[in-house]
């Protein structure tokens, strides 16, 4: 299913590493720009943010929909969902417009929900 996150890197020239993360914090898909570890790592960052923002919604009873930008010197790193307990994540080029790429992030996820649902996670 690697594949699928390899394409969205290829037609978003500004996203560079891209993981599918189940709400408990485990890899569901990695692009292949994501090393095993790395993807770990990042998912259990990831978990934790998208965790952050969600309760946050419930807190102003607003819906747990996940926006989340990150600026870093390397580039931003946008998480959006979720999508069937699912979230995505993108590291995008700090030249990016974040807004084309939340879009297309959201695009993806909507496309992809039967595949990253944590029960595909157990299928593979």
């Amino acid at each position: 299913m690697a594949f699928l996150l390899d394409d969205f890197e290829r037609a978003n020239r500004f996203a560079v590493r891209t993981l599918a993360i189940a709400r408990d914090g485990l890899v569901i898909i990695r692009s292949r720009s994501v090393h095993t570890d790395m993807g770990d790592r990042l998912s259990a960052l990831c978990s934790g943010f998208s965790s952050m923002a969600m309760g946050m919604a419930r807190e102003f009873e607003a819906p747990e929909i996940v926006d989340v930008a990150i600026r870093l010197e390397v580039g931003f790193v946008v998480i959006v969902g979720p999508f069937d307990n699912a979230v995505l994540m993108t590291l995008a080029h700090p030249d990016a417009n974040l807004g084309e790429v939340n879009n297309a992030l959201v695009k993806l996820g909507q496309t992809i929900v039967d595949h990253i649902s944590p029960t595909a996670r157990t299928a593979l």
